[in-house]
């Protein structure tokens, strides 16, 4: 708990810097992997534990995709919701929406800073593990 509110703390005073304000979000609520069926657990947990690796090997100008729909590094012209990493923090990673849907809740320029873990989630719901509230970027 402690920790997490260090995070929040932490990239609250970054999301702020230079009189820009980002989009915060934060760790998952829910653990995916805890809500598929029995079988799939293990399989989930491990793609977790690739999709963390994956989160923590970003730098600044890599490319990801977020719209839970394609794996983060498909580059791809069908993933709707790109990024590129503005920045890197302890467990966090910064992004800025470089192309969106217009219906969507990502804009054209905005900044998302998204805990490791959450970012994670993108990959595990492109993936196909995926929860009941899951809901269109």
């Amino acid at each position: 708990m402690r920790t997490s509110l260090l995070l929040a703390l932490a990239l609250t005073g970054c999301a702020t810097m230079g009189g820009h304000h980002a989009n915060l979000v934060g760790p998952p609520k829910t653990d995916r992997c805890a809500a598929q069926p029995s079988n799939a657990k293990r399989d989930c947990a491990d793609a977790m534990d690739t999709a963390l690796r994956v989160v923590k090997k970003l730098s600044v100008d890599d490319q990801v995709c977020i719209d839970g729909e394609h794996e983060l590094a498909d580059d791809s012209r069908e993933c709707q919701v790109r990024a590129f990493v503005e920045g890197v923090a302890p467990n966090a990673v910064e992004l800025e929406i470089r192309s969106a849907p217009p219906d969507s809740k990502y804009t054209i320029d905005s900044e998302w800073w998204y805990d490791e873990h959450a970012l994670a989630e993108v990959q595990l719901r492109a993936l196909g593990y995926t929860l009941p509230d899951d809901a269109k970027p």
